[in-house]
């Protein structure tokens, strides 16, 4: 299968599907430390540093992608922060998401066989959902039998809470694409909109969890269990793993330094626990007035435990937002760590700065999720 992916960021979707022997002909991104990434991993790619707007715009995008060949899935993640529901100024006005226009005007130039489109949930509430359904109407006027699933990586094996909205497009096909059935067991977990997508959700249902059909969910401790406490003071120094599943170097095991003010509050949380368990003079003080009702932001400042699972893993891991800290370190989890998490194999590299890595991962798709829906897209196109 020839894919091109749009809005590649440092190259998990590219990555699940180079795993299935997929050709990936072209990619496009604009951020320079995502795109060195890219370049590292994918050092065969026709990698294409820049905005899709001027490619699309210029009208050669053919020429710029596909090099004389066709195209079997175009695909890609359009920037997410104007849709995503922590972002506390998000606006059907902001730029951003009219990347997801730019999107479907490649499908347009590009014709392909199918279209694999990824999001935050976030996208189905923002204004009602006004560009998340311009979308579905504009790939159907064009031919595209759409399909909208919403996914919970935690139910195919992460272990992470991660809710994100796919549409796989299949060109002039009367074929009904099949979503791939969850495999885990995974704890019940809800995203704002949840009712009204309910029957779009594929995750493990409460009927599933007691067929013993589905595996055991994954947990921290199996995730990063092998890595030290103790972390590097720049991501591109290795650092040596011993287990009995995993010998070797892994890079990327560093992460952003704590003041001192947070190392005293780490010393404070037991695994599982929050900023509640904190003495009051280490209480944030915008969280204080908070402290009487009970599970009150209770994420907030909070810590891992061995045998739980991650959070969403996003752009940069802050205790303030939620429970970001190793479960017996007095630190915030590395990006190898987050790139764990993601589903990433150690051999991924990473380039930039400390920030910049962090984001790559929490933007990035999860490879063996998009491993998995390649395979789905496969099998409905025929090849």
């Amino acid at each position: 299968m020839k894919v091109v992916d749009l809005f590649s960021g440092c190259g998990g979707l590219s990555l699940g599907l180079h795993t299935l022997g997929c050709e990936i002909l072209s990619s496009v991104e604009w951020d320079l430390g995502a795109a060195e990434s890219y370049k590292i991993n994918h050092p065969n790619v026709n990698l294409v540093v820049g905005d899709l707007k001027e490619i699309v715009v210029s009208k050669n995008t053919a020429a710029i992608l596909l090099k004389n060949k066709e195209v079997d899935l175009l695909c890609g993640g359009p920037p997410c922060q104007g849709f995503s529901q922590i972002n506390p100024y998000r606006s059907v006005e902001d730029e951003r998401n009219s990347l997801v226009d730019y999107f479907f005007n490649s499908v347009k130039q590009l014709n392909p066989k199918a279209v694999l489109i990824e999001n935050v949930t976030g996208i189905l509430t923002l204004g009602d959902g006004k560009a998340f359904k311009s979308l579905l109407e504009n790939l159907n006027k064009i031919n595209y039998k759409t399909s909208v699933g919403i996914i919970q990586a935690g139910s195919f094996g992460l272990p992470q809470n991660r809710w994100r909205v796919f549409v796989v497009g299949l060109k002039k096909s009367r074929k009904e694409f099949r979503w791939p059935s969850p495999t885990h067991r995974f704890h019940s977990t809800n995203f704002i909109g949840m009712p009204k997508w309910r029957n779009a959700v594929i995750d493990s249902s409460r009927a599933d969890l007691f067929s013993g059909k589905l595996k055991e969910s994954s947990t921290v401790k199996k995730a990063i269990g092998d890595l030290p406490n103790a972390v590097q003071s720049s991501p591109d120094i290795p650092t040596k793993i011993i287990s009995t599943s995993n010998t070797g170097m892994v890079y990327d095991h560093s992460c952003y330094n704590f003041e001192d003010i947070s190392i005293q509050r780490c010393k404070h949380i037991p695994p599982g626990g929050g900023w509640l368990n904190l003495p009051d003079h280490l209480q944030p003080n915008n969280l204080k007035k908070y402290s009487k009702r009970i599970g009150s932001f209770n994420s907030r400042w909070g810590r891992l435990e061995w045998e739980g699972t991650f959070p969403t893993i996003v752009t940069k891991p802050e205790p303030y937002w939620g429970r970001y800290i190793h479960p017996s370190a007095d630190r915030v989890i590395s990006i190898r760590e987050c790139a764990r998490a993601q589903g990433f194999p150690d051999t991924f590299r990473l380039s930039g700065p400390i920030s910049s890595r962090y984001r790559q991962i929490g933007n990035a798709v999860p490879p063996p999720v998009a491993k998995l829906l390649g395979l789905a897209i496969k099998e409905a196109i025929g090849l």
